[in-house]
């Protein structure tokens, strides 16, 4: 979306949203998770509340939906199951590292997604875009060279989260882009779709029953906050559709790194987890360079429209103004 024609007016409300809702799943799921180690059954209570939020949403007229099928839910299982395997893998590794260290990661799976998607589906970068992903690259080394706080088992799961996150976006980009159903329907069947697998995983860790039962022992501050969260998930999809709606990616970018380095900010002071120097400069290296990274695939993006609507010119001139 061109910069000329963002509507800060009408997004002002979403990026509060956006504000809100980031920075208390960041912190929010970590402090959760570290009096509360039933990751799965937490998981499906924030999926379950999202759904019923999403139906009674689309009752009220803030949702559409078309009628659903038999084959766009059987489209939707295998996203639905990657979907559940990163909201676990991440919550399995929250209670383990900084939030810091999350952030880091996430920056990283940025750089994984686009080598991805140019060895899969032979999407080009320019060299800034390369340069970018470079430095995402040399920020998360700088970070983990000295990461003071290091556990194995939360690597590995920040790991694993990134590669199903690689592979989430790369089936959904080829096999489902074509299913018949809008991105509310979308998020809908996936989120019920995952639900099943969430219970297996469940199951596999066990969680259950005793997850179900030490909800009700929860003090209540970590009870508010587990409550609390099943609407933050609903409103953080809200806000992020909403501003894509309203204002550029880059836009959209900018304002997400920003919340990352708040919600840094507010785990160290619930946490007091302290982070080296050279950490804090790997961190930094990191956000800029996911920042910068989407800055310039803004730029690749509106040259290659101009470039596109330049050849449609040539050819419309060329064929003496027919179409």
């Amino acid at each position: 979306m061109p910069a000329q024609t963002e509507d800060f007016a009408t997004a002002t409300q979403w990026f509060v949203g956006l504000f809100i809702a980031s920075i208390s799943m960041t912190v929010g799921n970590k402090y959760v998770a570290v009096n509360y180690p039933y990751s799965n059954c937490m998981i499906f209570f924030q999926n379950t509340v999202a759904i019923i939020n999403l139906l009674v949403g689309e009752k009220f007229g803030f949702f559409k939906f078309k009628p659903f099928t038999l084959k766009q839910l059987l489209q939707i299982t295998v996203p639905a199951i990657f979907l559940s395997l990163q909201i676990m893998a991440s919550l399995k590794a929250l209670p383990y590292v900084a939030v810091a260290t999350t952030v880091v990661f996430r920056n990283l799976a940025t750089f994984s997604v686009a080598m991805a998607e140019k060895i899969f589906l032979g999407k080009s970068l320019v060299t800034a875009q390369i340069h970018g992903l470079c430095i995402i690259v040399v920020g998360g080394l700088v970070y983990a060279w000295q990461d003071i706080n290091f556990n194995a088992t939360g690597y590995f799961w920040l790991t694993f989260n990134c590669l199903i996150y690689t592979t989430s976006s790369i089936y959904t980009k080829k096999i489902v882009a074509d299913i018949d159903q809008t991105s509310d329907g979308t998020a809908l069947l996936q989120q019920i779709g995952s639900l099943p697998f969430i219970l297996l995983y469940a199951l596999f860790f066990g969680e259950l029953p005793q997850g179900i039962s030490k909800v009700f022992t929860l003090q209540m501050l970590p009870m508010i906050v587990f409550i609390f969260l099943g609407f933050m998930g609903t409103l953080i999809a809200l806000s992020y559709m909403n501003l894509y709606k309203r204002v550029s990616a880059t836009t959209v970018t900018v304002a997400s790194n920003v919340n990352k380095v708040i919600s840094i900010f507010v785990a160290w002071i619930v946490f007091r987890k302290i982070l080296s120097v050279l950490q804090i400069v790997g961190l930094t290296i990191s956000i800029l360079g996911g920042l910068y990274y989407a800055i310039e695939s803004g730029r690749a993006k509106e040259l290659a429209k101009k470039k596109k609507k330049s050849i449609e010119m040539d050819q419309t001139a060329a064929s003496g103004g027919k179409v």
